[in-house]
């Protein structure tokens, strides 16, 4: 999960309300995914960091963002385990059990905070 909480408190104990405190690293990253040399994926994501597989980031990739810095560009050799498993992705034309490489360059990083009430403690 992206949201990092750092404190949550009584705000108003007797409404049961917490204010917390909320940390969200938002990203944009530019990915080139190639199998065999054939490019079969050329795109910028944006998303909260570790939330990027839901807009189809492989394991692989969004494990190895946690580490990047801005404007930060690595090449990732990706065993089947950390792209597309067992199963491949026909729509992408790969196949099961398939090593991937990916170009990977950390466009942006920003971290935003955000303040919100609770009636229950998140931490």
């Amino acid at each position: 999960m992206a949201e990092y909480i750092l404190s949550c408190h009584f705000w108003k104990p007797e409404h049961n309300l917490f204010l917390c405190l909320i940390i969200l690293y938002i990203i944009s990253v530019h990915i080139v995914g190639k199998h065999e040399g054939r490019v079969f994926e050329d795109r910028t994501v944006h998303c909260n960091l570790n939330e990027c597989s839901e807009h189809g980031v492989v394991p692989g990739v969004e494990r190895a963002l946690t580490n990047f810095k801005k404007d930060e560009k690595s090449i990732l050799k990706l065993k089947p385990k950390y792209g597309y498993g067992e199963v491949g992705c026909p729509e992408k034309d790969i196949p099961p059990n398939a090593d991937l490489t990916y170009e990977v360059t950390m466009k942006n990083f920003e971290k935003v905070s955000e303040l919100i009430l609770s009636k229950s403690k998140i931490l």
